[in-house]
């Protein structure tokens, strides 16, 4: 009995993974290419978020503290063209488009500094937050996994090239000796493979809603021996964006004949042709008459 309760149990399953699901753009009014339009979240993650640091100053005196890094929520917005169904066989669709993103951060050190006199030692917990203001153009081949009518997973490799516009760094000035902490200024222009999973759902005809999550896998320019993480002030970061985004196809043109001009109107029928005033199937009558008659 219980052979047969796992096979009870088996066969649903089997049916479920064998199902055909129905095709997710295949609507005859829509074309296989559109725009999408996203807004987003970005973030910073620190790595690691926690470290000891060692002030070295020009007398050679030393100073022990700690980094604490926070990350901060930023913003994204988006627009991309993509195209569906390619002939590539492992993507489904591709995307090319443009996006401003803002990366925020914050450290934070808690430790030792040299007094006024250099002969004194006073402690701080100094914070430093950085917004980097951003533009850049990226292309995406994505690969999708449908598992129902209406819903997919998707993942695929994205190539962004960057440009930080706009590095702010808000320091405070209530302190009188400045403590020599790295300052390190990510490079401006900067071009990364990065790598984006989401899942997506057809709500409409030729409208669906997708939601990503991308992060940087491989740092190109500048070329670092590291992981793809981002130098600002004494901290390795990692950024993340989460972005949500609707999907719109094209319409397909109507072939009616409605917005057709009506060839019958341009004709003047009181203007004669070419034969004048004469009536051609009246002759032809006349001449089927006279034949008869012969």
């Amino acid at each position: 009995m219980k052979k047969y309760f796992f096979l009870l149990l088996l066969v649903p399953a089997w049916a479920l993974a064998q199902r055909q699901h129905r095709p997710l753009h295949a609507e005859s009014d829509y074309l296989n290419k559109g725009w999408n339009f996203g807004l987003g979240v970005t973030t910073m993650l620190p790595v690691p978020f926690r470290y000891d640091i060692t002030l070295k100053y020009d007398n050679a005196r030393t100073y022990d503290g700690k980094i604490l890094a926070t990350p901060k929520a930023g913003w994204a917005v988006e627009a991309n063209r993509h195209w569906l169904k390619t002939k590539f066989k492992y993507f489904d669709f591709w995307e090319v488009g443009g996006r401003y993103y803002c990366l925020r951060g914050m450290e934070r050190y808690n430790g030792e500094y040299a007094g006024k006199t250099d002969d004194g030692i006073l402690s701080s917990d100094r914070k430093t937050k950085f917004n980097l203001h951003t533009i850049g153009v990226e292309a995406r081949a994505i690969d999708m996994w449908q598992f129902s009518d209406l819903k997919w997973l998707h993942h695929g490799p994205v190539i962004s090239v960057d440009y930080q516009f706009l590095q702010k760094y808000k320091i405070p000035n209530n302190i009188n000796t400045s403590i020599p902490l790295p300052r390190n200024a990510p490079f401006p222009f900067q071009t990364a493979l990065h790598y984006s999973l989401g899942i997506g759902k057809k709500v409409d005809s030729g409208i669906y809603y997708l939601l990503s999550l991308e992060t940087p896998v491989l740092t190109i320019i500048p070329w670092r021996e590291k992981w793809p993480t981002m130098s600002v002030m004494s901290t390795e970061w990692q950024p993340i964006w989460l972005t949500f985004r609707v999907m719109l196809l094209d319409k397909r043109p109507s072939k009616s004949c409605e917005n057709l001009p009506n060839a019958m109107d341009e004709i003047d029928l009181e203007k004669t042709g070419k034969h004048g005033k004469k009536d051609l199937f009246d002759q032809k009558i006349r001449r089927a008459k006279v034949r008869r008659r012969k």
